[in-house]
């Protein structure tokens, strides 16, 4: 039940309105209104939902809080590694034939001239060790090419830079230039046997 203040003319006519002895205020202002029972519980309806939604906001704005921002931290790439490792020719890995030898990729690659060098010599004895031994004879006007040990060449000269022939008894003088080599790969060749045109093809693979 709701009091309002009235002032007083409206308050005589609301009474003059009266049909019915002990007719309330209310009932007065209803039937003068049209306003039923069941509309007047809707709109009381109305105003609890209204009050009820009201109280609900009160309570969500006191109760809901900020959740903390989290930023997630930027992943740090993994270094990148780059292989450096140079791929080198095994000589285990050489064909057996001299043929076939001046023809690999990986011989082919090599930018090495003492290394193409041993190579050779390498699968030249692998091909006619025999003949190889008798071919190692050859020498300079002033030094040996050959020899089975390395102090026996250091013996002709401390500036030989001897170097060992991967897979002989042999030693071999390194410190001459590009065409000194080629010419003791010619003579070793034709020493042995070979044709001219695969010495010339060997020799120009240094």
């Amino acid at each position: 039940m709701k009091t309002i203040e009235l002032e007083d003319d409206l308050y005589r006519y609301i009474a003059s309105q009266t049909k019915d002895i002990g007719e309330s205020a209310s009932d007065i202002l209803r039937r003068l209104l049209d306003v039923s029972t069941d509309v007047s519980a809707d709109l009381t309806n109305v105003e609890a939902l209204q009050q009820h939604v009201v109280d609900t906001n009160s309570e969500t704005k006191q109760t809901v809080t900020k959740s903390p921002v989290i930023v997630e931290p930027t992943p740090v790439s993994a270094p990148i590694v780059v292989d450096t490792e140079v791929e080198v020719v095994s000589h285990s890995t050489l064909p057996t034939s001299i043929a076939k030898l001046i023809k690999n990729k990986k011989f082919k690659e090599t930018t090495v001239s003492v290394t193409k060098f041993i190579q050779i010599l390498s699968v030249l004895y692998a091909e006619n060790p025999k003949e190889f031994d008798s071919a190692t004879d050859i020498k300079g006007r002033k030094r040996i090419y050959f020899a089975k040990s390395e102090s026996e060449l250091l013996s002709a000269g401390n500036t030989t830079k001897p170097r060992h022939i991967e897979h002989t008894p042999y030693w071999v003088i390194t410190n001459t230039n590009t065409g000194r080599k080629r010419n003791i790969i010619t003579q070793l060749m034709a020493e042995i046997g070979y044709t001219h045109a695969l010495i010339d093809a060997v020799s120009q693979s240094i």
